[in-house]
Formats: structure tokens, C-alpha cells, sequence
């Protein structure tokens, strides 16, 4: 197993990937020489997370959080205010003006869908939402 070291941490990399990056854990956010503006599920950035205070995605999430019927932090990788949720509230944001209805296969609690209904405000779509 090979490790890399860096100024305040030691990280174990796990799975190394087809692009010769690698899947790592242990990672310090504060080991970086960027300012993080998101750090979670598995995903460190400085760029842009202005999403995570934005009004109409905030109340999206906390509705998400709701499907769930646990504490986000026994499912962390199920966070509503992901980026994964929010990536797919702007997706549903410039699909809603395409033809065609929304589909979503593999829905379990329904908190992805939850947030893109309210985000989009979906019942003004006129579209219909299939939950598979």
C-alpha cells in the first residue's frame, strides 16, 4: 500500500483510478493550499458552493432530510445538502423546460425527488413525475 504524505496529514490511498488519480480516505481539509468551500461526502472543493445557502435549496433539503426518518449523520452519504443533491436540482432545473416527463428509477426514500419537486417548483411544470 503506498502513501502519500502531505503538510498536516498522511493519506492511505484505497483504489487507484483509470485516469491515474486516486480514491483516497483520511484527508484533512485543512491540508490544502486552497480555501475549502465544501467538504463532504467524499468530495473536497474550492470551487463555488454558494448553493448551500441559497434560499430555495436550503428548504429542499431540509423537506429531503425529512424522507429519510433519521439523523443525516448516520447516513452521511446521504446528506440532502450534498452536492449530489444539489446537482441533481440543476439538472431538474434546465430539464424542466425540455418535452417530456421526469423519471426516476431506484427512488427508495424519495429524498432526491423530494428536493427537485420543491427546487423546481414542479407542480407549476405541467409535467409528470414517474417514480420507478
Amino acid at each position: 500500500m503506498e502513501l502519500i504524505k502531505t503538510l498536516k496529514t498522511t493519506l492511505e490511498i484505497k483504489f487507484p483510478l483509470q485516469d491515474g488519480s486516486f480514491l483516497v480516505r483520511g484527508i484533512d481539509p485543512g491540508s490544502f493550499n486552497f480555501p475549502v468551500r465544501y467538504a463532504m461526502n467524499r468530495l473536497i472543493t474550492g470551487h463555488n458552493a454558494d448553493f448551500m445557502q441559497e434560499d430555495k435549496f436550503v428548504e429542499a433539503s431540509r423537506l429531503a432530510r425529512q424522507t429519510l426518518n433519521i439523523s443525516p449523520q448516520s447516513l452521511p452519504n446521504s446528506d440532502p445538502r450534498s452536492w449530489n443533491t444539489y446537482v441533481c436540482c440543476w439538472a431538474a432545473s434546465h430539464a424542466k423546460n425540455l418535452p417530456g416527463d421526469f423519471v426516476e428509477c431506484g427512488v427508495n426514500t424519495g429524498m432526491y425527488s423530494t428536493a427537485v419537486i420543491h427546487y423546481i417548483d414542479f407542480n407549476r411544470t405541467g409535467k409528470t413525475f414517474f417514480f420507478v
